[in-house]
């Protein structure tokens, strides 16, 4: 996180994701999702917010716009003194498709009171996603573990979501995001390692038997990693990124890019069949 004033701090205007798209549209072909996680910024109103979805859909009505984390949501909700339920409708009708999972972290207070006071806690979390079900959206899920929570809390985290899962049935996949330590406030913790990512895909896959998709983020664990966990239950090997800030700002030293074709070539390496999908794991090719 960026107090006011950070260097490393920085706002796009309307105008600046507009020049961001256009650039986009002006090289990359196929382009089948737009993916928006901002921060929690402290004088933006949630305007703001409205009219860089309404200028993306205008731009690029047919794709899929994925953005904002119930955490996002949950502030939206206190800046404008709206319901949940009023900021996601009004972010659905603006052209919002589907909530990314993030900002989950672990669902217990206690943990998140130490890692992250500032984002919602687990019960704003929850309402938030099970509004978003409910308003018809699809959602990820998400967890971030490796830090402080103990094994207990790590697990209870997937119990949680299998419950909300078969309460709503909106999650389309679970992302697990191991701890990066460098460059947090954490930064004495030791890195989880290969082998721990890969017992916990599998972990997840058995414990989220509801949920249809378990993805692996090359970005986050490494290429070969990621194709090791195709064996270890992830069916999803995401994706052709254009550019991402978030992960690598924690440390990770992972490219930027991935083509499909290279993607195809991993996943054939692995005795698996490549098959492109859309936002809502849909078929292309």
């Amino acid at each position: 996180s960026c107090e006011d004033g950070d260097k490393r701090g920085f706002v796009l205007t309307k105008e600046d994701v507009e020049t961001k798209i256009k650039d986009t549209i002006a090289h990359v072909k196929g382009l089948t999702e737009i993916h928006i996680v901002s921060s929690l910024h402290p004088t933006n109103d949630f305007n703001y917010y409205i009219e860089i979805i309404k200028s993306i859909k205008k731009l690029l009505p047919n794709v899929h716009i994925q953005a904002f984390t119930p955490v996002e949501i949950v502030h939206f909700a206190k800046i404008s003194q709206k319901s949940i339920y009023e900021v996601l409708t009004i972010l659905q009708q603006a052209g919002l498709d589907s909530l990314p999972g993030g900002g989950a972290e672990i669902l217990n207070d206690e943990i998140r009171a130490k890692i992250c006071p500032n984002k919602a806690n687990t019960q704003e979390w929850i309402e938030t996603i099970k509004t978003a079900h409910k308003l018809g959206m699809k959602t990820n899920a998400s967890e971030l573990y490796g830090h402080i929570e103990t094994i207990e809390q790590r697990l209870q985290h997937l119990f949680t979501l299998r419950e909300i899962q078969d309460e709503t049935h909106g999650f389309q996949a679970f992302i697990s995001f191991p701890f990066h330590p460098q460059n947090t406030q954490l930064d004495n913790i030791k890195p989880i390692t290969s082998y721990e990512s890969l017992r916990f895909i599998a972990i997840s896959r058995l414990v989220l038997d509801n949920i249809p998709h378990i993805k692996a983020f090359w970005m986050m664990l490494t290429l070969p990693i990621a194709q090791l966990a195709l064996a270890f239950g992830a069916d999803d090997l995401d994706g052709t990124v254009e550019e991402e800030q978030i992960i690598h700002a924690a440390g990770a030293k992972t490219g930027q890019k991935m083509t499909t074709t290279q993607l195809q070539k991993i996943i054939t390496e692995t005795g698996y069949t490549p098959v492109q999908r859309d936002s809502l794991y849909r078929k292309i090719k």
